[in-house]
């Protein structure tokens, strides 16, 4: 058996207050897909967009181990994925507490629809982008996932990890700052 080789990680470009890539993530594949006006479908696509540091790093190219923060969540992207779909089908009975009183009446199933199982979700939600903070701590990155949603069709969902294990969500600002992955690494 020769050695296996692994494929070549995708560039990074400079996009005014981050850097970005993109990478190809089967395990979305077939998740939903927003069509606008509130109307959803399934995606036939799994390419992803991946922010590095979207708060507070300048621009100076990557370390290695920058990239290496990245390249984790691609290797662990099925993981990644599941832990997404069992943390916001723990959390979905308060979030759709929240949502219905913002909810038509005879919209509630289209907008804040009720899943059976982690799995369900990946008829409902899409990602928009991940975001790999700063923070190495040796162990696994700090993630923020940025996912549209039904019950939110206005703004995103957000939700942030350390390696696989979802330690909050909220709306798209959970992701992307720094500050909130800085305190959950403080213990804070």
């Amino acid at each position: 058996m020769g050695e296996e080789t692994r494929p070549e990680f995708p560039t990074f470009a400079w996009d005014v207050c981050s850097w970005t890539t993109t990478a190809q993530l089967p395990s979305w594949h077939g998740c939903g897909s927003k069509n606008g006006c509130g109307e959803y479908s399934r995606s036939d696509g799994d390419i992803v967009a991946f922010d590095f540091a979207p708060d507070d790093r300048g621009d100076e190219p990557l370390t290695e181990a920058e990239i290496n923060l990245v390249r984790w969540v691609v290797d662990h992207e099925k993981e990644v994925h599941d832990a997404i779909l069992e943390g916001l089908f723990e959390n979905h009975p308060g979030i759709r507490e929240e949502w219905l009183e913002y909810i038509p009446e005879g919209q509630v199933e289209r907008c804040v629809p009720a899943v059976g199982s982690p799995e369900d979700f990946d008829n409902y939600i899409g990602i928009n982008a991940i975001y790999v903070h700063q923070i190495d701590d040796g162990q696994a990155p700090y993630i923020g996932i940025e996912l549209w949603c039904p019950w939110d069709d206005d703004h995103t969902q957000g939700i942030l990890m350390h390696g696989t294990d979802v330690l909050e969500i909220g709306d798209a600002m959970l992701a992307i700052t720094l500050d909130y992955a800085t305190k959950h690494a403080q213990g804070k």
